[in-house]
């Protein structure tokens, strides 16, 4: 078992940054990435979450609608980074939905796949969720249907992005990386 297995197991971090191939991360077994899932499910610990560059990208679909879905019923969950994917929507609006703690939320370089509907149900989600101040979908996003427009979506939070108060920073001492 890797050591960021056992960390995330024994609820010994509290920032996860995961940005290699998940075979350099977690070893070639294809079980592996399965024990990722169930050590999500039990963790309570992870405030904070970065998946991006290689490890979501090389993930096979179903498998990254899961691990998506783990860290979205973290309800302790208070920021978390998405990138260089494709992905559902309905998997980014059950992260927002199931965390009530989330107040941040950053995605880039993401093909969002999905009907109007989705994108729609992402919207209102938006609008209702009781702590989200930061919601910040880059320019490098975009729909993979091209008769969606993202505009709605990204000004939903902006115009509150500077209000309420945040949270303090999490510590830096507990950060674990794959890198």
């Amino acid at each position: 078992m890797s050591s960021l297995l056992t960390q995330i197991l024994n609820n010994d971090i509290v920032n996860l940054k995961i940005t290699e191939e998940a075979e350099d991360v977690f070893g070639n077994e294809d079980g592996c990435v399965h024990d990722f899932l169930d050590a999500l499910k039990v963790n309570t610990s992870i405030k904070t979450a970065r998946l991006t560059e290689d490890f979501l990208g090389c993930l096979r679909a179903d498998v990254r609608s899961k691990v998506l879905k783990a860290l979205g019923n973290d309800l302790d969950l208070k920021e978390i980074t998405l990138g260089d994917a494709l992905m559902m929507v309905e998997d980014i609006n059950h992260i927002i939905a199931k965390s009530p703690s989330l107040y941040s939320m950053d995605l880039h370089n993401i093909i969002l796949q999905g009907q109007q509907e989705h994108f729609q149900a992402l919207e209102a989600t938006l609008h209702q969720h009781p702590n989200l101040k930061e919601f910040d979908l880059s320019d490098n996003c975009e729909p993979a249907v091209e008769d969606i427009d993202l505009e709605r979506i990204k000004n939903t939070k902006h115009a509150s992005a500077c209000t309420g108060s945040m949270p303090p920073p999490l510590k830096k001492s507990t950060i674990a990386t794959s890198a």
